[in-house]
C-alpha cells in the first residue's frame, strides 16, 4: 500500500470530509470512488485509474487477504486447549522484504518474533484507547 504523505493526507481529509457533509454524515467506498473519478477531484491521484494496473493490484491484495483466511490450531504454553491462530504471518525478512512465513516458523524465530510482539504491543494501545474512547461514550 501506498505511504501517503502528510500534507497528500490532510488534502485527502478535506475532501472525504465535504463529502461526508454532502452525503448526510455516511459514506460509502463507493461514494469516494465516484467522487475521485473526476480528474479535478483531490482524491483522484490516489487511485490508479489503470484497468490494467488496477486489476493487478487487486489480485495482490485478494492474495494478502487469502494468508489471513487459513488457519491452525496451535498450542500455547501455559494452556491445555489449543488456540486458533491464522497459519501464514506477516513478517520483515532480512532483505527487508515483506514476507509471508508460517507461523510456526515466526513462532521459532526471534527476528519475527520480536516483530510480531511489537505489532501485539501497537495493536493492543490502539484498541485500549479506542475502547476508553467509545466506554467514555456509552457508560
Amino acid at each position: 500500500m501506498e505511504k501517503i504523505i502528510k500534507h497528500k493526507l490532510k488534502k485527502y481529509e478535506k475532501e472525504i470530509d465535504r463529502l461526508m457533509d454532502k452525503n448526510g454524515g455516511e459514506l460509502t467506498a463507493d461514494h469516494i470512488v465516484e467522487a475521485a473519478r473526476s480528474n479535478k477531484n483531490p482524491l483522484h491521484c490516489y487511485f490508479t485509474w489503470n484497468d490494467n494496473e488496477e486489476a493487478h493490484l487487486w489480485r495482490l491484495h485478494k492474495a494478502r487477504m487469502l494468508f489471513g483466511y487459513v488457519v491452525q490450531q496451535i498450542n500455547v504454553k501455559g494452556d491445555i486447549n489449543k488456540k486458533v491462530f491464522r497459519k501464514y504471518i506477516q513478517v520483515v525478512n532480512s532483505q527487508k522484504l515483506s514476507v509471508y512465513v508460517p507461523t510456526k516458523v515466526a513462532i521459532k524465530t526471534k527476528n519475527y518474533a520480536s516483530q510480531i510482539v511489537a505489532d501485539c504491543i501497537t495493536l493492543s494501545n490502539a484498541l485500549t484507547c479506542k475502547l476508553q474512547l467509545f466506554q467514555n461514550e456509552i457508560l
